[in-house]
């Protein structure tokens, strides 16, 4: 038995290849486990822009689930195939690669492309889910959260400007005679300033508010959220024709050793 096994042994540039294609595939694996984290993570911290952003954020989440998942599994089938030299799993992991390979480049090609072009069905989505937020701020605690959060990380208040808070919903800024707590800001620190605010034909003053809009902070986000996933994309598609190439290689030498012992 022993004497059957030397017989298929690998030969030592098949045995490297194999050891740093099983390396890479256990990085991968970690790396689609972190893919799969992030995916989770974004999907449930996300949620607070929903109100406003509708479900852009779920179809980028979901899909970071979905690449994480299948990296981790084909990783897992590439690492076993290579070990225990099973041809046939690594043809499979050659050809789910290739396949993922092709869809990703088109995927990231989409991506670069949406960073830099926003839609038009988007701007009006966008701007359409604001003026919501706005009006139903006090009424619905998803529009609360929404615009809470956006003003806040994005260092700006109302849709276009600070005004739209007197503008849309004129029956909130009238029992505060002032902006939304999330639209406040340490003096001296960035967009922060002073200003006024007419409502009645009175002026009333901010101090130390956003004034800039945030409908620029949401779209500057969702490209964020595009352009980020994009560069990721790109590094996966390199180390997954890394991967591709060892597997390549490691079958190879694999099948060059059953037929130098199938010959003897």
């Amino acid at each position: 038995m022993g004497g059957e096994e030397k017989g298929r042994d690998l030969s030592t540039c098949g045995k490297i290849l194999r050891v740093i294609f099983v390396i890479i595939n256990a990085l991968a694996t970690l790396m689609g486990i972190g893919t799969l984290a992030v995916g989770i993570y974004s999907l449930v911290a996300n949620r607070k822009y929903e109100f406003i952003t509708g479900n852009d954020h779920v179809a980028s989440a979901t899909l970071l689930i979905i690449v994480g998942t299948g990296i981790t599994l084909v990783a897992l089938a590439g690492i076993v195939g290579a070990v225990l030299r099973k041809r046939f799993l690594l043809i499979i992991y050659i050809a789910v690669w290739v396949v993922v390979i092709i869809l990703e480049i088109v995927a990231v090609a989409f991506s670069f492309v949406y960073s830099e072009n926003v839609t038009e069905n988007v701007e009006n989505r966008y701007r359409d889910g604001w003026e919501k937020a706005i009006k139903e701020y006090t009424t619905d605690t998803a529009a609360k959260d929404a615009v809470d959060t956006i003003q806040k990380n994005g260092k700006c208040c109302g849709l276009n400007n600070a005004t739209d808070w007197v503008e849309l919903n004129s029956t909130y800024f009238n029992e505060r005679l002032s902006l939304p707590d999330s639209c406040k800001c340490e003096s001296g620190s960035e967009y922060c300033t002073n200003f006024t605010l007419e409502f009645d034909d009175q002026e009333y003053p901010q101090t130390d508010h956003y004034e800039r809009g945030c409908y620029d902070s949401t779209v500057d986000l969702f490209q964020y959220v595009q352009r980020v996933s994009a560069i990721v994309g790109v590094v996966f598609v390199a180390i997954e024709l890394i991967a591709v190439l060892l597997a390549a290689g490691v079958l190879y030498f694999i099948c060059k050793a059953e037929k130098k012992y199938e010959s003897v």
